[in-house]
């Protein structure tokens, strides 16, 4: 600006009024509740590791004079030896071994899933990593209905398994479903914000 030049109030180049600056009407942050993407996806994986320990199978006739059951339960009673170990398993005589195939591989699998899924939280705008993982959670959610995990189960309860269904763990698939897609929908608004924000050009 030459000397004697008149200051130009109205334009925001010099800063006096920076809210008139594109820069500064970048959208702001997405939140879920009052919560960050990155706590609130946090949360919504603790609550689908709670579901661990919620008695969401349903048995009949009981085991063990219980009808509901826990995945812990499970775990827990396998590891005990009071349920049956896998067929053909030549190392299921170790309390360890059993408890690990205690489960239906695909059940274990959405479990791991959610303890993987806290890794990428811990890296500043790995979101989309999350979202990948709770993609393949919901596929694996999906498929729980199916006869692999009745035939997992009905051998863990009863030894062996029958066309006709003792083991019913509907409440188990709805609840472990509900958090991989609520945890996918938060990791993909979340990252799309942080998108925006990063790459909205300045004025």
């Amino acid at each position: 600006m030459r000397l004697g030049t008149p200051i130009d109030y109205l334009s925001s180049r010099g800063g006096r009024f920076p809210n008139d600056n594109l820069g500064n009407n970048r959208p702001l942050p997405v939140r879920f509740l009052g919560l960050t993407p990155r706590l609130a996806a946090l949360l919504v994986i603790v609550v689908g590791l709670l579901t661990f320990f919620l008695p969401l199978v349903i048995i009949d006739p009981p085991v063990l004079d219980k009808t509901h059951w826990s995945a812990f339960d499970i775990v827990q009673a396998m590891y005990q030896g009071h349920l049956h170990a896998p067929a053909g398993c030549e190392r299921c005589g170790e309390p360890a071994v059993r408890a690990i195939m205690a489960l239906p591989l695909l059940v274990t699998m959405i479990y791991v899933l959610l303890v993987v899924a806290l890794l990428p939280l811990s890296i500043p705008y790995a979101l989309n990593t999350v979202a990948t993982i709770s993609g393949l959670g919901v596929i694996g959610c999906l498929f729980l209905s199916g006869h692999a995990t009745a035939w997992g189960f009905e051998e863990t309860f009863y030894g062996h398994w029958s066309g006709t269904r003792h083991v019913h763990g509907g409440l188990l698939q709805l609840a472990l479903l509900g958090d991989m897609v609520t945890l996918f929908l938060i990791s993909i608004i979340g990252d799309e914000g942080y998108l925006r924000r990063r790459w909205l050009p300045d004025a």
